[in-house]
């Protein structure tokens, strides 16, 4: 290979546009749909050649410098040589396997023909724009780099959909070559709808969606979602496939590619049509008249597809299940949507019939009116409806737990009891709860709610535990309509057996007493939609797991020891423990205290159980039915600080949320990836992020949650959250504020902060009679300190936009994190 620097860069490779040439001639016409201006004498406007006749593949569909970095001055060319190299050089293989259908090659190269597809679909101008647009603030040379890291994001859809491969044998006119030579197709997406917007396409999950990627000049290749495929008349053709997750494994047929459809001259119009509306610039093809399709295509965009559909009497060949069994006994099982288990009925949802009324229950199981969630949101912009919400599975799970524990629903909880009567089948059963309402193949994002600038949304992260989160959700649910929290409870489904607490409950018990404490206590509120608790995304997708942990395991070396997160961790964990060592039986207890002290005396002793006696009696996560000492009542210490910084990013845009987290070490890490990118002197946000960080803020903590919620519908206690939906709404906007602006917000800030800290302090003097019941500790008033950073225009995080790319599921969500509150909680004000 010659060592001079590779500059002209074939976004189209060369041995690909060869494929589209005829022995007897050697050149394209290559047409430019949009060529320059060149300067004329005059006002007469004149442009370059349109059609430009004979060029050469090495002439056509290339770009000076698009593959090129730079570092200090210095090109480099690594890209188009190795990574591009090794990339054509399979891909050639590859296509040449399945042009000739040679099933005996194409195994070893059936993987290798949709990675091709997929970079070929990211490696080309409209490409590279389009992906561009997804990071705000990126160098051409991290945009090289996240190319490659996003690469192979649609393999698994392309391969399990229906293959088809046309030809244009008998037809005199060809397929032509385009500068996007994956053309991506939706009926119900014309070139001028918003998914066809420049460099937009369709997504490739929406189940109306096929990709046409021409071959040689007479094959053609076409991919369909099977739901399609069977069934041409779906309602919705932008409805998302089912199973759409990225990067995940599969196991199909490679041997049953539809073959052997002849196409007329009119089919071959129709495709090379739709091949044109959606090029970025330039065409290229042996005739010069096939350039120009338009000129004898009189259907519609609609009919131009058609001849996209494969045939109804070759589709007996895809779908079904697959069972796979192995030499050690185990087996493993695969539906025609990749997923791993079958589909589960109950979590289905029968589509109601006929108009929905303005008040009636919104379909999406929000538990909110249909006029105020998603009566006037498009379709295919809204949660999934025909499977049960993050919120009905969550009550489905309340009440599942309630009748595995014997609970009274309409009474009042016994916790003494309920710990008493808490056995080890008991605890497996509610685990299998879990395992069964949320299964690995749930697409959880299309569950998460979407950004909506009418609800005020926050994204919790910090410390999941009881004895720290509940005061968090109780403060922050007067500055939010709605929260998201992660569900401390684990998922059995992607555990080895050991650690299990299906196959092993007993080491759960501690967990599990103080995740069921948790779920008593913040049940109401998940009930009206104030909580979401949402499971660990982690549980559905493994490479988005191993993604972020590679990421967090880079930035480990750059942590610093936070000591006042250590000291709250610490705390967490020395109740833990001396809760272990109290609840030992007490022989072992008074083996332990003689070991720990050998001058106390056998008085001093039982004084000491007895101490820990009262202490248990007063602790509600103490386990009153513990097992004996042993391994097989050894108990799972499990801390939770999440989601991790990177996941917490990625939810909040995904969902529109503002974070929200009282832990010193996550702002820290938060603020590290929020720089300011306005080109200014002096940040726009300053003053009023100094304002805030300033200002002394009253929390009402009321325990008892009717009386909360009670509380939380009152003007006086809604009026930060009025000023902060606009204050959002206006970050949004994206243009920086001057200081007429900032000191409006400002002033709307501080008066409605005093009017709820007045309301506060009526409310703490009230004492007894602002509660409903006299069981529950009077209402206290928190004084605390809030800092927040402002970012409208976007982070340093790439990671998090590549998420959102691959994983989010819609384009909907936000470019920033416009605002991020961190609380500090001072002292506690009791009536």
């Amino acid at each position: 290979m010659s060592n001079e620097l590779i500059r002209n860069n074939h976004y189209v490779p060369i041995w690909y546009q060869k494929n589209f040439l005829s022995s007897k001639r050697g050149a394209f016409y290559y047409l430019n749909l949009y060529p320059e201006k060149v300067e004329s004498p005059g006002e007469e406007i004149k442009y370059k050649k349109q059609i430009r006749w004979p060029f050469s593949p090495k002439q056509c569909f290339y770009k000076t410098d698009l593959y090129t970095t730079s570092f200090l001055g210095h090109l480099n060319d690594e890209i188009e040589r190795y990574l591009f190299g090794k990339i054509d050089s399979d891909g050639s293989r590859a296509i040449k396997a399945l042009m000739d259908l040679n099933y005996r090659l194409f195994h070893d190269y059936f993987v290798k023909v949709f990675e091709y597809l997929d970079i070929q679909k990211l490696r080309t101008p409209k490409g590279l724009i389009w992906l561009s647009q997804k990071f705000p603030m990126i160098t051409h040379n991290q945009l090289l780099i996240e190319m490659q890291n996003i690469q192979r994001l649609h393999c698994t859809l392309w391969a399990e959909a229906v293959k088809e491969i046309v030809s244009a044998n008998n037809s005199k006119i060809k397929f032509i070559v385009s500068d996007h030579p994956v053309t991506v197709y939706n009926a119900a997406c014309p070139p001028t709808s918003t998914e066809c917007k420049y460099p937009n396409d369709p997504r490739i999950e929406m189940q109306g969606t096929q990709t046409i990627f021409p071959l040689d000049s007479n094959r053609c290749l076409i991919l369909t979602n099977l739901d399609y495929a069977k069934n041409p008349s779906l309602r919705n053709l932008k409805e998302f496939r089912p199973n759409p997750n990225p990067f995940r494994n599969t196991l199909i047929r490679y041997d049953n590619i539809i073959n052997g459809r002849e196409l007329s001259e009119e089919d071959v119009e129709h495709i090379n049509y739709i091949i044109k509306s959606r090029a970025s610039q330039f065409l290229a093809a042996e005739e010069k008249e096939w350039l120009f399709p338009e000129k004898r295509v009189h259907s519609d965009w609609v009919k131009c597809g058609n001849v996209l559909k494969p045939p109804t009497d070759k589709l007996y060949q895809f779908g079904g299940e697959i069972y796979v069994g192995y030499e050690d006994g185990s087996s493993e099982y695969f539906d025609q949507y990749g997923r791993r288990e079958p589909e589960s009925e109950f979590l289905k949802k029968k589509k109601r019939a006929g108009k929905i009324g303005p008040n009636a229950s919104c379909p999406c199981g929000s538990g909110k009116k249909y006029k105020k969630c998603c009566r006037d949101i498009p379709d295919n912009e809204r949660p999934a409806s025909d499977v049960l919400s993050i919120r009905e599975r969550n009550l489905f799970f309340y009440d599942i737990v309630t009748r595995i524990l014997g609970v009274n629903r309409s009474g009042e909880l016994d916790w003494d009891e309920l710990r008493r009567n808490l056995t080890n089948d008991k605890i497996a059963k509610i685990y299998k709860a879990v395992a069964g309402l949320w299964p690995p193949s749930t697409n959880l994002f299309a569950l998460l709610p979407r950004p909506d600038t009418n609800v005020l949304r926050a994204m919790f992260t910090g410390i999941i535990d009881p004895r720290v989160t509940y005061m968090n959700i109780t403060c922050f649910s007067f500055y939010a309509d709605e929260i998201l929290i992660q569900s401390p409870f684990v998922n059995p489904n992607n555990m080895r057996k050991e650690f299990s607490p299906i196959e092993n409950p007993g080491q759960y018990r501690d967990e599990t007493i103080k995740n069921l404490y948790f779920l008593f206590l913040i049940m109401p509120w998940i009930e009206i939609g104030l909580i979401n608790l949402f499971p660990d995304p982690w549980n559905f997708n493994y490479t988005l797991m191993k993604t972020v942990m590679d990421a967090a395991e880079k930035r480990k070396d750059a942590k610093t020891f936070d000591e006042k997160s250590y000291n709250q961790m610490k705390e967490l964990f020395f109740e833990d423990y001396k809760r272990t060592i109290f609840t030992l039986p007490d022989e072992n207890l008074r083996a332990f205290f003689r070991h720990k002290s050998k001058d106390l005396s056998e008085e001093e002793i039982s004084k000491l159980i007895d101490y820990t006696k009262r202490m248990n009696a007063q602790d509600p996560f103490v386990d009153l039915n513990p097992g004996k000492p042993g391994k097989e009542s050894s108990q799972m210490r499990i801390s939770r600080m999440t989601p991790n910084m990177e996941m917490t990013m990625f939810l909040a845009q995904a969902t529109g949320s503002m974070i929200i987290t009282d832990n010193n070490f996550r702002w820290s890490e938060i603020c590290s990836s929020i720089p300011y990118y306005y080109g200014l002197s002096k940040n726009p946000w300053d003053k009023f992020e100094t304002f805030v960080s300033e200002y002394l803020v009253k929390f009402p903590l009321i325990v008892d949650q009717l009386a909360h919620m009670q509380e939380l519908k009152k003007s006086e206690f809604m009026s930060v959250k009025r000023v902060l939906k606009r204050l959002l709404n206006f970050i949004n906007a994206d243009q920086a504020p001057n200081n007429s602006q900032i000191a409006h917000l400002q002033e709307e800030f501080d008066i409605a902060q005093t009017v709820m800290s007045k309301s506060i302090e009526k409310l703490v003097q009230k004492g007894e009679k602002a509660i409903v019941t006299s069981s529950y500790p009077k209402p206290m008033n928190i004084d605390a300190k809030l800092s927040c950073k402002i970012s409208p225009i976007g982070h340093i995080n790439n990671l998090v936009y590549r998420l959102l790319v691959s994983y989010a599921g819609h384009d909907k969500y936000i470019k920033s994190l416009p605002l991020s509150l961190y609380v500090e909680y001072g002292s506690k004000e009791s009536a």
